[in-house]
């Protein structure tokens, strides 16, 4: 499952994270899951994606809390990008 959260394609990554949120609670495999569900976030151009991909970045700080602690500046940096992002598409 590891492997395929380093898979070239998007979908792919993010079924594998959805998986391993879904078959464990092993904080490591969560934290990798969410991990990559930041970088998602990062590479996808379409805002409805993100905020999809958001809601399950939040179900996991619900659900396991702590395990997002180290990647909180991550967080902070896609929440403060997304919403650059947003505030420009308001504006045009």
């Amino acid at each position: 499952m590891f492997d395929l959260l380093e898979a070239s394609t998007n979908t792919v990554v993010y079924e594998a994270a959805m998986s391993l949120t879904t078959l464990t609670n092993n904080p490591m495999a969560i934290a990798a899951a969410a991990k990559k569900f930041i970088e998602l976030i990062v590479k996808e151009s379409d805002n409805n994606v993100k905020i999809i991909v958001l809601n399950r970045v939040n179900e996991i700080r619900l659900t396991h809390p702590g395990v997002l602690d180290d990647l909180i500046l991550d967080i902070l940096r896609v929440l403060s990008r997304f919403v650059h992002e947003i505030r420009s598409l308001l504006t045009h």
